[in-house]
């Protein structure tokens, strides 16, 4: 995948789990959401540790490895 193809790629799949906790908990926006938004868009670390998360987790699927990184960062 081209660099531009991979952050949208990984942009979508951080939005999902973060729609999908906001959903889990109870349309609260300010729970789990905003930690998964800001952890991705911004910390600087975020993107290159999903990439190298890539590379080290090879078997597992790209949401499997995102979801594992969102989390250690922000819970449940």
């Amino acid at each position: 995948m081209e660099k531009k193809e991979l952050h949208a790629y990984i942009s979508g799949l951080v939005e999902g789990l973060a729609y999908a906790r906001y959903v889990q908990d109870g349309k609260d926006a300010d729970k789990g959401m905003k930690c998964i938004l800001d952890w991705y868009y911004k910390t600087e670390e975020a993107a290159p540790k999903v990439l190298r998360a890539f590379v080290h987790f090879k078997g597992l699927t790209a949401n499997a490895v995102v979801g594992a990184l969102i989390k250690k960062e922000c819970g449940q």
